[in-house]
């Protein structure tokens, strides 16, 4: 995928198929609902995409985020793997909505790109899950705007035997923190 603004959508992807996300031109802009069957995957490994209202509702393991940055107002209904080596990046003055299932499966960070000095928020909703699958970090990269990680749902770290580490704000709005392996480090 090149450049392409996409408005409400499916992805058809057969099993054992797969769609690369990775664009090189211009940001795409993606409004609605977007979602997926076939049992194939839809990769987003590198580059940027920037959410306009829009509702991501993948189920099983097709949406693999393993690197790149989302950018916008963003809703997860459905369910999104954090995985591979890379880093994946929350953009600049971005809300993520997760009324879903987030799980983060690879090594690789989940960083606030806090660059041009706009807010950035991932709200785990009360229906939410983050699903953290190793030891890993939620953090911030470069610096100084105002960014939050508002738990209202279940953070649960139910892996890896070493430490997550959180090091944005932490907010947990009646929300349930649940560690069945290795340690959760909350700074």
């Amino acid at each position: 995928v090149c450049s392409s603004d996409l408005t409400y959508g499916t992805f058809l992807v057969a099993p054992g198929a797969i769609l690369d996300l990775n664009g090189t031109g211009p940001r795409p802009s993606w409004t609605g609902e977007i979602t997926g069957t076939g049992g194939g995957q839809v990769n987003f490994n590198d580059g940027s995409l920037t959410g306009s209202s829009l509702t991501l509702n993948f189920t099983n393991d097709m949406f693999q985020w393993a690197g790149g940055t989302l950018f916008g107002n963003i809703l997860n209904t459905g369910i999104i793997d954090i995985s591979g080596t890379n880093s994946t990046y929350l953009g600049n003055n971005s809300v993520f909505i997760n009324d879903g299932l987030v799980r983060h499966f690879g090594p690789g960070g989940f960083f606030f790109q806090e660059a041009g000095g706009g807010s950035l928020v991932f709200d785990n909703e009360p229906g939410g899950t983050y699903q953290v699958i190793n030891d890993t970090v939620i953090a911030t990269a470069n610096c100084c705007a105002g960014t939050v990680f508002t738990n209202s749902g279940l953070f649960w770290k139910n892996g890896g035997t070493n430490t997550t580490t959180i090091s944005v704000a932490y907010d947990n709005i009646g929300g349930t923190n649940e560690v069945d392996s290795g340690v959760l480090s909350i700074a």
